[in-house]
């Protein structure tokens, strides 16, 4: 072997290692390429589902608890009345009081009732659960057992 055959094998050598090279680095673009439009899709489709979720919780207006009509009610009955207008009274999201006729959210499963855009601006950053009690959110939400304070806020 002479030196030509020499420097041959190397300018040979040198460019399959840069055809290596470029082939590996765009297999790792296109990898991340994909792995991109992946995440995009799935936001997309978590977009979707949640905007299909607030179509489904009911928009009601909000109107106060109204009073016990005198009744025989005991001291433990007056207290849950009590409790419950006083929670009911604000949004956990926003603080901000109920105005009467104001549009609000009230969740399937657990009861609570939220500002309908404050409801839907917690959706769109966090998961699909109740900002009050942590339960999961849905159309087949099964309802919580407790007294009325505990699910209506």
């Amino acid at each position: 072997m002479d030196a030509d055959d020499v420097l041959d094998w190397f300018l040979w050598g040198f460019l399959m290692a840069l055809l290596v090279l470029l082939a590996l680095s765009a297999a790792l673009v296109l990898v991340v390429v994909i792995a991109e439009l992946v995440r995009h899709v799935r936001k997309r489709c978590q977009l979707l589902s949640v905007e299909r979720l607030l179509k489904s919780i009911p928009d009601v207006a909000y109107r106060q608890i109204p009073d016990r009509d005198g009744g025989a009610a005991s001291a433990a009955e007056e207290e849950e009345d009590k409790e419950l207008r006083r929670s009911q009274s604000s949004c956990v999201i926003c603080m901000a009081q109920y105005e009467a006729g104001e549009r609000c959210s009230v969740l399937p499963g657990c009861g609570h009732v939220f500002h309908r855009g404050c409801f839907a601006t917690w959706l769109h950053t966090t998961r699909t659960t109740c900002p009050l009690c942590r339960a999961t959110i849905g159309a087949d939400a099964v309802p919580r057992k407790g007294n009325a304070a505990e699910n209506m806020v």
